[in-house]
C-alpha cells in the first residue's frame, strides 16, 4: 500500500518495474561539493571491472559550480546526469532510484571515493553467493591522508547486524528497493538500512576488501 505522505515515510509502492539493463547502477547525490565531485566520478569511471554499470548523478540544487562541473560527465554513454531543486540526501538518492536498471545499486556519497577494483570485488561476490547485500571495507581521508577506517572479514549467510548502518560502501539488490525509499526531512535518514532493508535481504555477505574511501 502507497504511504500517503511519501516524503515522510521510508514505504512506496514503484507501479514501473524497470527492465534490468547494466549489472550496478551507482547513486551519486551532489550538493555544493565542487571541490570534490571530479575526485568522486573519477573513481567511478576509472574502475577497471567486467561489469557493466550506469553512474546516476543527482545534483539536489548546488548553489556553487557543482552543476556545470557534472554537466561535462554527460558525454559519457554510462553516465546520467539529473538536476532537481534541493530535496535533501534522502531527496536525491530517491531520485536516484526512481529508474532501476541494474540487477544491483551502490550509494556513493559525492564527498568520497572508490578505490581501485571495487566494483570487481563487490560484484564478484555477490554473483558468487547470489547475496542481496554485499558490504566492504572502508578507510578514512583526512586532510588527503589515509587514516584505517572499518574492514570486514570473508563471510555469507551472516545475520544483518554484522552490517555497518552508513548506506554506502555496499551493494544492494534493487527489489529491495520495490517498496521502500529513503524517508525525506528526517534526521538520521539512512537508519532505514538498518531497520527495514537489512532484515529483507535474504542473504548477506562481507568481503574483506576495502572498497572505500570515506572523507572526513
Amino acid at each position: 500500500q502507497k504511504s500517503p505522505n511519501p516524503d515522510c515515510s521510508c514505504i512506496i509502492s514503484r507501479e514501473k518495474k524497470n527492465e534490468k539493463k547494466v549489472d550496478l547502477q551507482i547513486v551519486v547525490p551532489a550538493y555544493n561539493v565542487a571541490t570534490y565531485i571530479d575526485r568522486c566520478l573519477n573513481s567511478v569511471l576509472g574502475q577497471d571491472t567486467e561489469y557493466s554499470y550506469q553512474l546516476v548523478v543527482v545534483d539536489d540544487g548546488s548553489t556553487d559550480q557543482t552543476p556545470s562541473i557534472v554537466d561535462q560527465y554527460d558525454k559519457y554513454s554510462n553516465v546520467t546526469i539529473i538536476h532537481q531543486k534541493n530535496k535533501g540526501f534522502s531527496g536525491a538518492r530517491n531520485r536516484g532510484l526512481e529508474n532501476l536498471i541494474g540487477e544491483y545499486v551502490m550509494f556513493l556519497d559525492s564527498d568520497d571515493a572508490l578505490v581501485p577494483g571495487a566494483v570487481d570485488q563487490l560484484m564478484g561476490a555477490a554473483y558468487h553467493d547470489d547475496a542481496d547485500i554485499v558490504e566492504g571495507g572502508f578507510d578514512y581521508i583526512i586532510r588527503d591522508s589515509r587514516k584505517k577506517g572499518l574492514y570486514h572479514k570473508c563471510g555469507d549467510k551472516l545475520f544483518p547486524n554484522v552490517l555497518y548502518g552508513y548506506p554506502w560502501g555496499k551493494i544492494y539488490k534493487t527489489n529491495l528497493f520495490n517498496r521502500i525509499q529513503f524517508p525525506e526531512h528526517y534526521w538520521f535518514e539512512d537508519t532505514v538500512g538498518i531497520y527495514i532493508l537489512y532484515p529483507l535481504a535474504k542473504k548477506i555477505s562481507t568481503i574483506d576488501s576495502v572498497v572505500y574511501e570515506y572523507t572526513i
